[in-house]
């Protein structure tokens, strides 16, 4: 599992279109997995540090409880200009209460009300796409994917 650092060092270009969109609107969509193995999909607000990617989650939800069970989830960012693309896949890791007020000390968006669940979504790929005006204003997509390896 990766860092969201190590997507930024390892691929610059990707992490800063993943963040100005994650950033734009401060929402995405989180896929993650039900028991019974059926796809279930939450808008959610992430929040990114140089480092890390996190989100809060109230404790009671089916999402924390499909992050807590299985862990893994696909993060969409909602689409910009030009439908620009994000999305990254891995695996959440449930932050433990130290960690935790550490983080919220230095991002007090980070603070979780009383009943969340604060997640870091540890990644094992990326991937984006922008698109560019080709022949005849017809959009040519530029894709980029990144493994952390």
């Amino acid at each position: 599992m990766h860092r969201w650092g190590d997507l930024e060092r390892g691929d610059p270009t990707l992490a800063a279109l993943g963040r100005r969109l994650i950033n734009a609107s401060g929402r995405a969509f989180l896929a993650t997995s039900r028991n019974d193995g059926r796809p279930r999909i939450h808008p959610i607000c992430p929040f990114l540090t140089p480092t890390g990617l996190y989100t809060g989650i109230i404790r009671r939800s089916p999402k924390c409880h499909d992050l807590s069970a299985r862990g893994d989830f696909v993060l969409h960012a909602l689409p910009g200009p030009g439908d620009a693309e994000f999305w990254v896949e891995g695996t959440a890791r449930a932050v433990g209460e130290t960690d935790q007020k550490e983080l919220a000390e230095q991002y007090p968006a980070l603070a979780m009300p009383t009943g969340d669940k604060l997640f870091e979504l540890e990644i094992t790929q990326a991937h984006g796409t922008l698109f560019h005006s080709g022949e005849n204003h017809v959009p040519v997509p530029d894709r980029r994917h990144w493994r952390g390896e």
